[in-house]
């Protein structure tokens, strides 16, 4: 995960960061709706169970996608030897490029004495409280609350990440939309995008959680509506490493991702011990306690999120340089491109 804010760094245009990240870490959600729905069907093959073909498949589909991945993936748009003319001017124009052939320093004690960093953490940390919790123990909630059959609870349960799937996409290019025709300063983009996809999916989760299995299909309705809903943070702490420090979103985010992932050991163990007989009343306790840490989250982002370059994160002017396109490397054709972008207003 941190190599692909390493990637979009290098390869999003200034912006297209929200939808590109969006789409590229879109295959999370795919992989849930794919092996959710069947996995039920899987584990019936008369074979070994049928379990073990589950990792049979997928860790077959890695191997697969790693050949595709080693040709096709360049670390910047330099040294992609395929890349046009027109797509390279495209993604570079109007960047801030350093000219130092030295990989920079990473300014640690800066990051941890940053409060829009412990934002994007904090706001991390819910994620995968909450991504960890549905993808983990949908499947038990639905059978142990809900009463659905193995079968059905496969397809069931990936209804809200087919959900997630759609809506992260179109919050994506929704937040790009906003950036593009600067209806809203960056700032207050992120917040509008990780709030709603804190606090709304929160509310609805713990509204769901007094609904039994008389109601199961408005239940399932309500968390594929939820799940859907915070995918809106796609558009937010996902990207916000690019905006806050695009020089070092890889280290900041493998260290959101090294804290999200402590939680997410944690939030098994922590419903495992608080639903031992699956009742209602158990997992109320859980949704309740996963609304209350998205909530606060929200509050926090709120107060300390940031969508500026922040001065430690910035190179020096000596090191520099805003990059603009080379007009006799470009056709013709390829100068009909519209760039929206001052620098390359100026060369024109």
């Amino acid at each position: 995960m941190p190599s692909l804010q390493v990637l979009w760094a290098d390869w999003a245009p200034i912006n297209e960061k929200a939808r590109l990240l969006a789409v590229s870490s879109s295959g999370v959600n795919l992989g849930n709706v794919v092996a959710n729905g069947i996995a039920g069907f899987v584990c019936k093959i008369p074979v070994n169970d049928g379990w073990p073909f589950i990792f049979y498949i997928f860790g077959l589909g890695t191997v697969v996608w790693m050949v595709f991945w080693w040709w096709s993936v360049y670390n910047s748009p330099d040294k992609h030897p395929r890349i046009s003319a027109r797509e390279k001017a495209y993604i570079e124009c109007g960047k801030v490029k350093s000219v130092s052939k030295k990989i920079p320093r990473v300014p640690w004690s800066k990051i941890l004495t940053s409060l829009p960093f412990f934002a994007i953490l904090i706001c991390h940390v819910c994620h995968s409280w909450t991504l960890t919790l549905i993808s983990t123990f949908l499947p038990f909630y639905m059978n142990e609350v809900l009463k659905f059959d193995v079968t059905d609870n496969g397809v069931l349960s990936s209804l809200p990440f087919m959900s997630r799937f759609i809506m992260g996409l179109v919050f994506a290019v929704l937040a790009d939309v906003i950036a593009t025709r600067k209806l809203l300063p960056v700032s207050h983009n992120r917040k509008l995008f990780q709030i709603s996809g804190m606090v709304f999916p929160s509310v609805i989760i713990i509204g769901l959680s007094f609904l039994d299995s008389e109601q199961r299909n408005l239940v399932v309705g309500l968390m594929t509506l939820a799940v859907g809903i915070q995918s809106a943070t796609t558009a937010a702490f996902r990207v916000n490493h690019l905006d806050i420090a695009p020089r070092f979103a890889g280290p900041i985010a493998g260290l959101t991702l090294t804290s999200a992932c402590v939680v997410a050991i944690c939030v098994p163990i922590l419903t495992t011990a608080l639903t031992p007989d699956g009742t209602l009343e158990q997992w109320q306790t859980i949704f309740f306690i996963n609304g209350g840490i998205n909530i606060c989250g929200a509050i926090f982002f709120l107060f300390f999120g940031s969508g500026t370059e922040q001065e430690w994160a910035k190179a020096s002017p000596v090191e520099i340089n805003v990059d603009v396109p080379d007009v006799t490397t470009i056709s013709t054709t390829d100068k009909r491109v519209s760039y929206d972008n001052q620098a390359f207003r100026y060369f024109e």
